[in-house]
């Protein structure tokens, strides 16, 4: 479907056939319909949005064939674009946004997250890395995006769901968080669950090769305080493990094959082994 020239009659048209909210659109003008607030353009065959009016609170674009997305207007509260997987980028985003809800899409990376933002839902998008999350924010879904590392975490957020990323390690986990779901990751270590969580929370890691599981029948409590005397025990064996990955990292990246630094390190064995022997 294409959008003319006329983008008041085409925006009329798309919120008459989508939405019983624009259903008396047929009887009423342009100007008296951009009064209302959302707009629907779902299931529609459209390749980009057209200018929308100032009064739009909520934009609802999901299962379209969008590849640009124009500019938002100030005062836009919640975007809705899921499944639109020919979009590889997003506009600035406005200060006034609350929701932005883009997973299924092709995108690579996110514009900068607006101050006041609570729920930011961008599951199965390519993007490997976040922008810096607002203080604000409640509620995180990154799902299968490719992610090797998850940016710092404010202090408000509820609700983080990360599975499916080659994750290897957890930030500090924010005191107000209450459902975690990272299954299919590649954690060992699990970080201190906050106290919130542990009395009444939920935690997923089905697929997850933790040092420690959770036994059948074991609360969150019990199950943070075996990690906690884990970690104290194996806190040094953590962080010269910690050290040797990064170190061979660095050897690797100046130039020398795997094997040839795992020879190497059977070398140095045998010479302290030697060493020992002759002591």
């Amino acid at each position: 479907m294409s959008l003319g020239p006329d983008t008041n009659q085409a925006i009329r048209e798309v919120a008459l056939y989508n939405s019983t909210w624009w259903k008396l659109c047929r009887f009423l003008g342009w100007k008296k319909a951009s009064q209302y607030t959302i707009i629907r353009f779902s299931l529609l065959n459209i390749h980009t949005l057209p200018p929308l009016p100032s009064t739009v609170r909520q934009v609802q674009a999901s299962f379209c064939y969008l590849e640009r997305i124009s500019d938002l207007p100030e005062g836009l509260e919640y975007l809705y674009c899921f499944w639109n997987t020919s979009l590889q980028a997003l506009p600035p985003l406005p200060s006034t946004l609350k929701g932005l809800y883009v997973g299924g899409c092709n995108l690579r990376s996110l514009p900068s997250l607006p101050e006041g933002l609570e729920s930011l839902i961008c599951n199965r998008n390519p993007l490997q890395t976040l922008p810096p999350l607002p203080s604000t924010l409640r509620r995180l879904d990154v799902d299968d995006c490719n992610l090797r590392s998850l940016p710092s975490l404010p202090e408000g957020l509820e609700y983080l769901s990360c599975s499916w990323n080659p994750l290897k390690s957890l930030p500090e986990l924010p005191p107000n968080l209450l459902a975690l779901c990272c299954k299919n990751t590649q954690m060992l270590v699990l970080p201190e669950l906050p106290k919130k969580m542990r009395s009444y929370g939920l935690i997923q890691f089905i697929g997850t090769p933790l040092i420690l599981e959770q036994k059948k029948g074991e609360s969150l409590e019990e199950y943070n305080l075996r990690w906690r005397k884990w970690r104290e025990v194996n806190e040094t064996k953590l962080r010269t493990l910690e050290r040797t990955k990064l170190l061979k990292e660095d050897i690797i990246a100046a130039g020398w094959h795997p094997r040839r630094f795992e020879a190497w390190c059977l070398d140095e064995e045998e010479k302290k082994e030697t060493e020992e022997m002759c002591a």
